[in-house]
């Protein structure tokens, strides 16, 4: 095609339709082989194509758009701000052009608009790309062929507006375009396994959200389909990998199942060893493997995991803009991980770097954004972490103020919000413990008996409020009302399944229980109710404490890959027994 245009004299009229396609063909290999050389050419020959074209031409508008195609791709890999522009500038002109209407156009500017949004955080961007895709699918015939692409374009962009605004109708919306993609997207199609990670994406969202552990099931499932589905040497292969890395990370914080973890750790290096180190998003791989491998810390206790992960962060962080939304999510990694360590080593000089970075996401972050509750709370445990090394009151006051501030962010219904509530129960207790402020202990109580009213609240965290407010009505005897608590708590726990807890926390909850069960019946004879309900509620206790130790020790998962039937014929004898349990 270069030598057809070089024997092409520049006044021919078929100069502009060669130029074009030489463009779409350089666009076309650049997908194959990622070379930015072939874009920079795309670049140059859809310039020249439209600018030998006269706007009434009835290709006008088609050459526009593929101009923008081009920019956009290459702001894509280059993370250059002025294509991302360029991009946007030529879809309006291509949407707005007399020459010829076209939904593909508006789908266009619809992806660059949300593009440009993941570089700005502009909402407004968000919201036209939205209006402009919907125009797009609204007037594009559901037998047509493209309009699967133009729901999936449709879905990403209401995807995102859930990141950012937390608003749940967006994301159930996402969810049913996506799956309603996937049925219209024949398997050997091109959009096939981009399809299939985008649904695996959003439900991984929804299980964040909402905390159902089918949501998660099918996340790890789709996303897996994916990558099995994309070529080798694909450049969306080491999204697709992350992407999958990333809901068995999720799944191994629920469940505690170490190969979930392995498998995600091994994910996650396979996408930055074949990731371009040039590419935008490799920073964002590097911290994917940095959280895993913070997990793989806490499991196996083994520091140089945790060193690793922080040099990983680091080095993110330094291939990162300033315009990025995600860097303040890699400066919250960071100190999370920094506080880590300082607990495990002492070493004063990441306490320091930890408070650091943790105020940077907060900055970084607007007080409207879903992620502010979480950067926060971090920023509000690291001066906890200092405080129980210093007895620094002005730190345990910072962590206070940070973690109100998180909670008071945080939406009512938002299942994580009792987690940051107990926590502030613990910091307002400690300097409690300090000061002997009543204003302190009556904070402390109103905040625990919220999260214990919470409907959206996990029952094991409303047991942990229960418990930690009881405590606090045993101190003051006033023991009616801790016994009442306290019984609620323990009729609470055969709602609570080890299976579907963090592992941390369901050693925790399992060390926890008899203390509760017997803290309960002491509250009972304190309370007057006679040593028949003492009894009874230690009896409870014991009989859900045995099936509890069954759940956390019986791990099916190496079970489950070689015997399946056998596997899922355990869990439901172990799940009658729990039912049987709950009757008794």
């Amino acid at each position: 095609m270069k030598t057809a245009i070089s024997l092409t004299p520049d006044d021919s009229p078929d100069l502009a339709d060669r130029l074009n396609n030489l463009g779409l063909w350089l666009s076309t290999r650049f997908e194959r082989t990622d070379m930015v050389e072939d874009l920079d050419y795309a670049v140059e020959a859809a310039k020249k194509a439209v600018k030998l074209t006269p706007e009434s031409h009835q290709h006008y508008a088609g050459y526009l758009n593929n101009l923008a195609n081009s920019h956009g791709k290459r702001f894509q890999r280059t993370s250059t701000v002025d294509d991302i522009n360029c991009a946007i500038e030529a879809s309006s002109r291509a949407v707005k052009s007399k020459s010829r209407k076209h939904p593909g156009f508006l789908n266009s500017l619809g992806v660059w608009l949300c593009a440009r949004f993941e570089t700005s955080g502009e909402l407004m961007d968000l919201d036209h790309s939205i209006e402009a895709v919907r125009r797009a699918v609204d007037i594009t015939s559901p037998s047509h062929p493209d309009r699967s692409a133009f729901l999936n374009t449709l879905g990403t962009s209401l995807s995102r507006k859930f990141e950012r605004t937390d608003s749940v109708k967006d994301l159930n919306e996402a969810l049913d375009i996506f799956t309603q993609c996937l049925g219209a997207t024949p398997r050997d199609g091109p959009n096939f396994a981009s399809t299939l990670n985008n649904l695996g994406i959003c439900h991984g969202m929804r299980f964040e959200r909402a905390g159902s552990i089918a949501d998660l099931d099918h996340a790890i499932e789709r996303t897996h389909e994916s990558v099995v589905s994309t070529p080798h040497g694909h450049p969306q292969l080491p999204n697709r990998l992350n992407s999958l890395g990333n809901q068995l990370r999720a799944r191994f914080q629920r469940t505690g199942a170490t190969q979930d973890l392995e498998h995600a750790i091994d994910a996650a290096e396979k996408a930055i060893k074949i990731a371009t180190k040039t590419h935008p998003h490799y920073p964002t791989y590097l911290s994917s493997l940095a959280n895993k491998l913070s997990l793989r810390f806490e499991r196996t206790n083994e520091v140089h995991h945790l060193d690793r992960a922080i040099e990983l962060i680091d080095e993110a962080i330094q291939g990162t803009p300033l315009s990025r939304d995600s860097l303040a999510a890699y400066y919250n990694n960071l100190g999370s991980s920094l506080r880590t360590r300082y607990e495990k080593v002492g070493r004063e000089s990441d306490i320091a770097r930890a408070i650091e970075a943790s105020n940077k996401a907060v900055d970084l972050t607007a007080r409207d954004h879903p992620d502010i509750s979480s950067y926060l709370n971090t920023l509000g445990n690291v001066f906890g972490s200092r405080f129980h090394r210093t007895d620094s009151l002005d730190d345990l006051d910072r962590c206070i103020k940070n973690i109100t501030k998180a909670v008071e962010a945080m939406p009512q219904d938002h299942p994580d919000r009792s987690v940051i509530i107990n926590s502030l129960g613990n910091g307002l207790d400690k300097r409690f413990e300090v000061t002997k402020s009543a204003g302190d202990r009556d904070s402390q109580m109103q905040w625990l008996l919220q999260a214990w009213n919470s409907k959206a609240a996990a029952p094991s965290q409303k047991i942990r409020a229960a418990g930690s407010a009881a405590y606090v009505y045993i101190q003051r005897k006033e023991w009616a009302k801790a016994s009442a608590l306290l019984r609620e708590a323990v009729l609470l726990l055969p709602k609570v399944s080890p299976r579907f807890l963090a592992h941390a926390d369901r050693q925790s909850l399992l060390s926890s229980l008899s203390g509760l069960t017997s803290m309960a019946a002491a509250a009972a004879l304190s309370a007057n109710k006679g040593p028949y309900e003492a009894l009874r509620l230690l009896e409870l206790g014991r009989g859900l404490i045995s099936g509890f130790v069954m759940d956390i020790r019986t791990d099916t998962s190496e079970l489950n890959l070689e015997y399946p039937g056998l596997a899922k014929e355990f869990d439901r004898v172990r799940d009658e027994m729990g039912q049987l349990q709950k009757r008794n």
